[in-house]
C-alpha cells in the first residue's frame, strides 16, 4: 500500500544521509591534512 511505499521512501532517505555523513567525515577530514599538508611545506619553503 502507500504507506509501506512511504516507509520505503524514509528508510532509503535516512541510508543514504547516513553513508553520505560517514563518507563525508573521513573527505573532511583528508582535506585538512591535505591543507595542514601544504602549510607546512610552504611555511618550510619560506623560512
Amino acid at each position: 500500500g502507500p504507506i509501506s511505499k512511504l516507509t520505503f521512501k524514509l528508510i532509503l532517505a535516512l541510508l543514504c544521509s547516513l553513508i553520505g555523513a560517514f563518507l563525508t567525515f573521513p573527505g573532511l577530514r583528508l582535506a585538512q591534512m591535505h591543507l595542514d599538508a601544504l602549510n607546512l611545506t610552504t611555511a618550510k619553503l619560506t623560512q
